[in-house]
């Protein structure tokens, strides 16, 4: 295939103005990273929360219905994360990379769309195995054992990887219907919160050329309040001092967020807050 362009992918929606603010940071800090000639793309319920981009974004604006067409008939919520990464794609031929809002990107990609050139795929990191986790929560998904999946099998040994990342090549793009089908029959097996997840990593990691995109994305879900703080006087500076978006990205380059990635909340955190009468 010729020469195609990296399209970034993020999917913004409903209330909640947190996840618009992040979403600015992540594309952003994107836009500062990328090499020339990427696109950037917002699937979105609202998108005049994106307005002051001025042009530099492709925004696909869907509605409530769409979302609730999206979740299938069970009714699964992050079912449409599948299905907005499949939407933004389907506008033509392009390397795919979809990013969760809480992220931002810390090193320049030029690799990274290089290895999507070169048949690599991406998920943010490993994260366990199914054999090899010890959490409850993880190892509900043993359900799925030792059935075959919309034709692919799973083990204790498939592996889960964080889907704060997602991306395939420009010729992969029916990897993005293979993680669909296998949701489905996830969910057809039985509830679990992480069956996006899950189909994601297995569909990427029977290509057998499955990388973390860890060196270049961090993904920050395991500190959101630290990081949201950062932001948000992030993006004062920025109205403040009436930057435009070229202003605002070399802003946000020299002036990189650092924080923890992961803070361990102690159970003595909620049980003082639940006394404040605090929520969280």
């Amino acid at each position: 295939m010729p020469d195609v362009p990296t399209r970034f992918v993020l999917f913004a929606f409903g209330e909640e103005l947190a996840a618009y603010t992040q979403a600015h940071l992540a594309l952003l800090t994107t836009m500062a990273n990328a090499p020339a000639g990427c696109e950037f793309v917002v699937v979105t319920t609202h998108p005049r929360n994106f307005h002051w981009f001025d042009g530099r974004l492709r925004l696909l604006v869907i509605d409530g219905q769409q979302l609730t067409a999206w979740k299938g008939p069970g009714g699964f919520f992050w079912r449409t994360k599948i299905e907005a990464i499949r939407h933004a794609a389907a506008l033509g031929p392009a390397h795919i990379v979809y990013l969760d809002s809480d992220v931002l990107a810390t090193a320049p990609l030029a690799e990274l769309c290089a290895g999507l050139a070169q048949g690599r795929v991406y998920m943010h990191q490993r994260e366990f195995t199914l054999g090899g986790t010890r959490r409850r929560g993880h190892r509900a998904l043993r359900q799925l054992i030792p059935r075959t999946h919309a034709g692919t099998s799973v083990a204790l040994e498939s592996e889960m990887w964080n889907a704060g990342v997602v991306a395939v090549g420009a010729t992969q793009h029916g990897l993005l219907g293979h993680a669909l089908a296998l949701c489905d029959s996830f969910i057809a097996a039985g509830q679990h919160t992480l069956h996006e997840q899950f189909a994601f990593s297995v569909a990427l990691a029977g290509t057998g050329a499955l990388h973390a995109a860890e060196p270049w994305i961090l993904h920050y879900w395991g500190n959101k309040p630290g990081f949201q703080e950062a932001i948000n006087a992030q993006l004062a500076a920025i109205w403040i001092r009436q930057l435009n978006v070229d202003q605002a990205i070399a802003f946000v380059q020299a002036n990189p967020i650092r924080r923890p990635v992961s803070v361990r909340r102690r159970w003595w955190n909620r049980w003082f807050k639940g006394l404040a009468g605090v929520a969280g």
